[in-house]
């Protein structure tokens, strides 16, 4: 518990108490000084009480040494995750691009799994509506030109022309 204790108030901060500063309750951290915390090899200048009640030193008991890790831990839905960001290649569209991330991910383990964000979840959640919406689109401007030249027939004929003009 000491050790732990120490670590966070050493290289994080932990909460002390509250005090009353002019009507207002505010509280109050422990955190040790920035150039104190800097470098692994800082730990050394931090104690620890033993069960005697004696302070030793962290290096009595660990050791330091720089490792190389991600500069942060990716999450998304609260899991560890990757993040890959891209655009697919000229000439290819980015349901393509999809399609194949689709692919190569069926040759992964069954533990990792796929999920979108931003445009590409968007494009996914809309790509079974487009056929609806153009059939709407068609729909709404034949009842538009209908009307325009209260016509039936006529909008047929307007609607064939356009292309070309």
């Amino acid at each position: 518990s000491d050790i732990n204790d120490t670590l966070s108030a050493a290289w994080g901060s932990m909460y002390v108490n509250d005090f009353i500063d002019e009507g207002r309750v505010k509280r109050v951290y422990l955190q040790g000084e920035a150039s104190a915390r800097m470098l692994p090899t800082d730990l050394d200048k931090w104690h620890v009480r033993n069960q005697r009640g004696e302070m030793i030193p962290f290096n009595a008991f660990a050791t330091t040494q720089w490792y190389m890790g991600p500069p942060k831990l990716e999450r998304f839905n609260g899991l560890s995750a990757i993040e890959i960001l891209g655009e697919p290649a000229p000439g290819y569209s980015t349901g393509d691009a999809m399609l194949a991330i689709a692919d190569i991910m069926k040759q992964l383990p069954s533990e990792i799994s796929l999920s979108y964000s931003g445009l590409s979840y968007e494009e996914i959640q809309t790509q079974d509506q487009a056929p609806a919406l153009y059939v709407m689109t068609i729909l709404f401007v034949f009842l538009s030109l209908a009307a325009l030249y209260e016509s039936w027939s006529v909008p047929f004929s307007v609607a064939l022309v356009v292309p070309f003009g």
